[in-house]
Parts: C-alpha cells; structure tokens; sequence
C-alpha cells in the first residue's frame, strides 16, 4: 500500500494540475469539431479498467457517429472492435509510453479523452498534443480544456466502476450506453482457439467448468484447497478447465496435482493463449468460475455465464448493469460472511486479516454451481 506521504504527494499533484486546467478552460467549443479522437488508457490502470470502460466508447460511436475515434493503450487485449476505427498498442514504462505518445501526435487530435483517473495519464495526453484535452486531469472530477455542458461531474469513489468513464459523456450532455461491447476476433484467432480446445478432448457429455482461480491481489484469491475440494464434488457432472495467464501456473498445478490424487482430469491451458484468443475461449465454455480479475471481464464481454467471488471489492461496483435480472451472472461476496473494509479508489487494498478470500464458505459456492448445472442459469 502507498504511504501516507506518497499518497499526499500525488493527490497535491494531481490538485495543482487539475487547478491548471480549470483556470485555463476555453469557451464553448463545438463537438463537430472533434474531428479525430483519442481516447487513452495505459498502466498502471489494468485490463479491467478498460474492459469496464467499453460503454464509453459504445456511447461516442453512437453519439459522435462522424468522428474517427481511436484507442491508445498498452492493453493488448482487441483485435478489433466496432466502436473505434483504429487501435494504436503502446508499451513500456511511463516515459517509454510517453515518447511513443509523442510519435502518435503526428495525428493530429482535436481531442484526447483520459478515460480514466491514474496520475500520469495527463502527461501521456500532453504529450499527444491535442487541440483539446477530457477527462481525469487531476483528481476524481471531470475537466476539460473547453467549458463542458455539465461541470463539476466528479466519480464518488463509491459508484459502480463503469461510471467514471460514463461521466465523461454526461459532461458532454451526450446519451449514454450501459451495455458492454462484444469483441470481434480474426478467423486465424477463432480457428486456433476452437482447433486448441478440440485438441483438449472433453467429454461431451459433460457441461465444461472453467476455473480461474489466481489474481495478482491476494485478498481477492480464494484458498487453493477449497478449489480443490470444490472440483472434487462436482467432476461427475463438469469438465475441469484450470484458467488463467502465465503467473497462474503455480495456484494451476497445485489444483491439478491435488485433484490427480483423486483420480481426477483437470486440462490446465493457463500461459497457452494470447489475451484475446484467452478471452475468446471463454466464449466456448458453460460457465466460468472467477475471482474478480481480469477473465471475469472477459467471460461478461462474450456473455458467457460467469460465478464471480468477490473479497473487498463490492459487486455492485464490478459487475455490468442490470445483473441482477440475468440469471447467467452471479456472485458470492466475502461481506456477506465477515466484515471487511472496502476497496480504496485511492489505493491498493492490502488487508492481512482477509487472507484472501477465505470467509467465503465452500457450501455457498457449491450450491450456486449445482443450480447452473441443473436449470441453467443460477436463480
């Protein structure tokens, strides 16, 4: 977690930069005029922030129909998708990605949009050298270098996480969009995944359990051994499917090692796919069961029916709109079983007494699985 020190030290930062933008806002300027738009995201904000923020960019396909919109971002995550006209993927550290920000400003933006709140995604903006900046300029309210149709828009820290890049939107007065974009996916990465998950052989018969049990954030980590004892009692009915990227490999082998011991297949493909062919095979499974991490975004993105268990995160803040009345989308709080703090906007939440989430029982898990298996959706 950052010091008390460090975390003053940015938000004075983050307060004279967004004062500078407030005493040099512009007048009116006309929304025909953003001609070209870029929008940005980079680290340290991570795949899920993006992932989230994809009904902002619904929204401006929609309600800027004539701009060109383009997405600058170390996130290789799309190959292609309808609501921008060109993905431009930058990497590195903070001023490697600032130099290639500098080579992207031969475009010519009339408008770069700082999608989300993350210290040094002003400078990276800077140095794209647009006509107009939007967004996160300094702290958690919206301001822009033009007069907004609705100012002092501000993200509450305690509102659902797709919110801060709606706001954005609400301060151009523009309609927004709730729903989540699909992806769209070359034949090559559509042909390798389909190929690599009939090379699995699974047992037909059998509904397919995709299993994603490792996040970088370990009070968000359920405990191994209740994966395992989970697996156990449902491997008559499922195919066991360990998920994940390369870091997952250890939690992974640990799962299917224990399982092995009980005569049990589990098919580890954690590592062996790119991010979008990863998110893509979420679209070939029955059901994913997740943490709140990464692939649970990417199982939401392709509708694909999705158990997530939640530590101090609130669910309500993660999971699309309108999940309540979609039985294909369900989870199990840590909350409801042990009180916990809250995750901070501000910060990373290291809580030691969480040990993950442990306080989540086994038998509540269980049940919501059994259900899907049975009717088909979890209520």
């Amino acid at each position: 977690m950052p010091s008390t020190f460090t975390s003053r030290a940015v938000r004075a930062i983050e307060l004279c930069v967004g004062g500078y933008y407030h005493l040099h806002k512009q007048q009116d300027v006309s929304y025909a005029s953003f001609k070209r738009i870029a929008l940005l995201l980079t680290s340290p904000l991570g795949i899920g922030d993006l992932l989230m923020d994809t009904p902002f960019l619904a929204t401006l396909r929609k309600e800027l129909p004539n701009a060109t919109i383009e997405l600058i971002t170390d996130k290789q995550i799309f190959e292609q998708i309808d609501e921008v006209d060109a993905i431009h993927s930058i990497k590195g550290n903070t001023f490697a990605l600032r130099k290639q920000c500098k080579t992207l400003a031969k475009r010519n933006y009339d408008l770069v949009v700082v999608m989300n709140r993350a210290i040094n995604q002003t400078f990276l903006a800077q140095a794209l050298a647009p006509r107009h900046l939007l967004g996160y300029l300094g702290g958690f309210t919206v301001q822009a270098t033009f007069k907004l149709k609705k100012e002092q828009l501000a993200f509450t820290k305690q509102e659902p996480y797709r919110n801060m890049a709606l706001h954005l939107a609400e301060a151009l007065d523009l309609k927004t969009t709730t729903t989540l974009i699909k992806p769209k996916f070359s034949s090559k990465t559509v042909s390798r995944v389909s190929a690599f998950y009939k090379k699995l052989s699974l047992d037909r018969n059998k509904k397919t359990l995709l299993v994603n049990a490792y996040t970088l954030w370990e009070s968000r980590n359920w405990a191994k051994e209740s994966y395992v004892q989970l697996l156990a009692k449902l491997h008559a009915k499922v195919n066991i499917v360990l998920f994940g990227g390369p870091d997952a490999k250890d939690t992974n082998e640990y799962i299917k090692i224990a399982l092995a011991k009980k005569g049990i297949t589990a098919y580890d493909v954690a590592g062996k796919l790119t991010l979008p062919e990863a998110m893509y095979f979420t679209s070939l499974v029955d059901v994913l069961l997740t943490s709140d991490s990464g692939p649970m975004h990417f199982a939401l993105m392709m509708r694909t029916p999705t158990l997530a268990l939640f530590g101090p995160t609130n669910p309500m803040w993660y999971l699309p709109e309108g999940f309540e009345n979609d039985r294909t989308i369900d989870y199990v709080w840590y909350a409801d079983y042990k009180p916990c703090k809250m995750y901070n906007y501000e910060s990373k939440l290291i809580d030691a007494s969480l040990a993950g989430l442990h306080a989540i029982p086994l038998l509540a898990v269980e049940k919501k699985l059994r259900t899907f298996l049975k009717t088909g959706g979890f209520s």
